[in-house]
């Protein structure tokens, strides 16, 4: 939760001041923030750099009191200053898009917006984007908007895959020597979760204490091993894999619905599953 300081409270981008009479909005920054937005000496096209400056602007507009929007102003022309941008072009930038918003509002029909993808070339590209955007609004009640993509400065294919045992949000199996499996859920990265299902001496592969009391275990993994030496004597955590990974909660709990009422896994039939499945009608779809 968070509290009030200072007559002072942030609720997402905005702060919130409290004074006697009214509340004054003004823009909320993270201590964290580094200032850093797209350099003006990377490639990538103009307009993207100045549409950059008016997101922030509009932003502003919309969010800051009378009283708070000439300091938040100064602020958005030094972050753009600090990352190389003119300054002729920012303060241009910043006076166009307050006058465009202080305007009044023309009314009539409103045209057409069409979207064009074009790959950023530099330069060069630019005439012909500007032919094409003009025919299009001299035959067309259209507005076009051309869109300029950039190639990733990094092909996807070299980042490192996420290790199995790191991913979470998975339902997980869990085969033993002895032929028997168990199928689990998790929103945990799994090497937690496994790290949960299984006694500390069997992982360690030392000797189990007599006492069953000294290990602390509510999972059925855990238990079957304790009490099955030729399982203990031969776990791997290799012996988990990954079935499926959920995209939220909810389909968590779907998928393991499904895949508990598919597979049959022996160490879950007592499962008690959150969701029932209506394709299926026996003691495997039981519910809380």
């Amino acid at each position: 939760m968070e509290e009030e300081r200072d007559n002072m409270l942030p609720f997402l981008d905005v702060l919130v001041e409290r004074t006697p009479s009214i509340f004054l909005t003004s823009i909320f920054r993270k201590p964290t923030f580094t200032r850093l937005y797209l350099s003006w000496d990377s490639f990538a096209p103009k307009r993207r750099k100045k549409d950059l400056i008016r997101t922030l602007m509009h932003r502003a507009l919309m969010i800051c009191s009378s009283s708070r929007l000439t300091s938040e102003l100064h602020k958005i022309k030094e972050i753009f200053l600090s990352n190389g941008y003119p300054e002729q072009l920012v303060s241009y930038t910043i006076r166009s898009k307050v006058d465009n918003f202080n305007r009044a509002k023309v009314y009539g029909p409103p045209r057409c917006p069409i979207y064009l993808k074009l790959p950023w070339l530099g330069s060069s590209i630019q005439p012909l984007a500007d032919k094409i955007s003009s025919s299009a609004t001299h035959c067309f009640n259209a507005n076009l908007r051309i869109i300029y993509s950039t190639r990733p400065a990094f092909p996807s294919f070299l980042k490192e895959a996420l290790p199995s045992n790191e991913q979470s949000s998975v339902i997980n199996l869990y085969q033993y020597q002895c032929d028997a499996d168990y199928v689990g859920k998790t929103i945990q990265r799994l090497s937690v979760r496994v790290a949960q299902h299984i006694p500390g001496c069997i992982r360690r592969h030392e000797p189990v204490p007599s006492s069953r009391s000294s290990q602390v275990q509510e999972s059925a993994i855990g238990d079957h091993l304790l009490d099955k030496r030729t399982c203990r004597d031969l776990y791997s955590d290799n012996n988990f894999s990954i079935l499926h990974r959920a995209r939220h909660r909810f389909h968590l709990d779907v998928l393991e619905a499904i895949v508990i009422n598919s597979r049959r896994p022996s160490l879950c039939r007592q499962r008690q599953l959150k969701h029932s499945l209506q394709l299926f009608n026996d003691s495997w779809s039981s519910v809380n």
